[in-house]
């Protein structure tokens, strides 16, 4: 699995997890989405390592919800910056991504991830 591919797995990954933190602070629910984005990145050699970084632009998709968070059939506009690092001691990533929905509103979420610890942030545009 090459760099670019597992930095792009990380990042679904950590987008799970930062919606599914979001939908955890609502009142109560449960949803399932999909992903679809185009990636571009670009790799760097640094300090014994290397650093992929680059953008991923595409959608998230409602398939199924229950709760008032997300509504099934909702889709948002997502566009995301990633910085990846590799190096012996393991994986580190860091992600900003902005959700646009149909009515113009914005989700802001930043996810890092260091060898598996995750630390999560969302705001959204009032």
């Amino acid at each position: 699995m090459t760099t670019g591919i597992r930095v792009c797995a990380v990042l679904a990954v950590t987008l799970s997890a930062l919606l599914l933190g979001q939908a955890a602070s609502a009142d109560s629910g449960t949803f399932e989405s999909l992903y679809g984005f185009a990636t571009n990145y670009n790799t760097i050699e640094h300090n014994n390592g290397t650093a992929p970084a680059g953008i991923n632009r595409g959608a998230f998709r409602v398939v199924d919800s229950t709760g008032g968070l997300f509504v099934k059939g909702q889709s948002s506009a997502q566009e995301c910056v990633i910085l990846a690092k590799k190096s012996s001691a393991g994986l580190d990533v860091d992600s900003i991504c902005t959700l646009t929905n149909a009515s113009g509103h914005k989700l802001y979420l930043t996810a890092y991830s260091t060898n598996h610890h995750l630390t999560l942030a969302s705001e959204t545009e009032i």
